[in-house]
């Protein structure tokens, strides 16, 4: 129980089990990588980390997150993964606090099944929750709007994330396929 001043267990929705931490941790990176192997992985490592510390509610959106993503690397089985993202979030939102970036899982959710207008309302939850704290709104917001045909407003948001977090490989990557939608080469 030695205190390292690094403070990751009191954000909302965190874990002080360093195991369960680890393995979500692992998982991140793998998601980034846009394989069914590599979801695979990451769903492993997610399912072992619920698995040490049940109240790890970060760690459960982000299992719903990649359940979701399986839905379309395995087609056929698209019901089955997304009852199993249902089953994740619906157990991230009985935690107390309810991780802060639910809304955003809600709306990666909605977006992953088609329901643009579902997804609207999550990321303005999301925005309002972030400013409420006097945060950014995190880049998939930018994501978002480029998927809705929005590209100059996605590009604002997208180019304020970049300032922010200049080392995000996924917000650069959006970032980059934005510009190419506005013809910025």
């Amino acid at each position: 129980q030695v205190t390292l001043g690094v403070g990751f267990g009191s954000q909302p929705g965190m874990t002080r089990n360093v195991d369960a931490y680890d393995a979500a941790l692992a998982s991140w990176p793998l998601t980034l990588q846009q394989t069914a192997e590599t979801h695979r992985r990451a769903i492993g490592l997610l399912e072992k980390a619920v698995a040490l510390d049940p109240a790890f509610g970060q760690a459960w959106a982000r299992l719903a997150v990649a359940y979701g993503g399986m839905s379309g690397y395995v087609p056929q089985d698209k019901q089955v993964w997304q009852e199993k993202a249902d089953a994740a979030i619906g157990r991230a939102l009985q935690l107390k606090p309810v991780p802060p970036l639910i809304h955003g899982v809600l709306a990666e959710l909605s977006i992953g099944r088609a329901r643009w207008s579902e997804a609207a309302g999550h990321y303005e939850d999301l925005e309002a929750e972030f400013s409420a704290r006097g945060a950014p709104v995190p880049f998939r917001n930018g994501r978002f709007l480029l998927m809705m045909g929005q590209a100059r407003e996605a590009l604002a948001v997208l180019e304020a994330d970049r300032a922010r977090d200049p080392l995000n490989p996924e917000a650069s990557f959006f970032l980059a396929v934005t510009h190419s939608a506005v013809r910025d080469f």
